[in-house]
């Protein structure tokens, strides 16, 4: 008798708090939801994996060259390593990305690159006029 007071004091409790009771017939197919999200967080982590080792090693480059100082090459670092540890979290509990957290990783990883393209330019470019002395102008 005490189990189905403690059964209907729980699934009460779930029905306050809004959380659906799964019925019997979908736990296969919330587990088939769950390995698909999980697979699908593999491969975003895979996709950010690659392009962070690039990104980072063109910033250990640049930083070697001198194109960087070693102020925004750490913000930089920074940066990429908050990427990363954003994406294995979501890795080690067995989910995925929203696309909004996507735009969100993307856009920082973009900014790190356009930092690294304007120190490009920049190297290319040559010196700046102001970089160069008065009887050189």
């Amino acid at each position: 008798m005490n189990h189905k007071i403690l059964v209907l004091a729980l699934s009460g409790a779930i029905a306050v708090t809004g959380v659906p009771i799964p019925p019997a017939t979908s736990i296969p197919a919330y587990a088939a939801q769950r390995r698909l999200m999980a697979s699908r967080g593999v491969q975003q982590q895979a996709y950010f994996a690659r392009r962070l080792t690039l990104v980072a090693e063109r910033l250990d480059r640049q930083r070697r060259a001198g194109l960087i100082a070693a102020g925004p090459a750490a913000f930089m670092r920074d940066d990429l390593t908050r990427i990363w540890i954003g994406m294995d979290r979501y890795v080690q509990r067995g989910a995925a990305l929203t696309p909004n957290e996507r735009r969100s990783y993307c856009a920082m990883l973009r900014r790190v690159e356009q930092r690294l393209a304007r120190a490009e330019a920049r190297q290319h470019a040559g010196p700046r006029l102001a970089d160069r002395s008065v009887r050189e102008q």
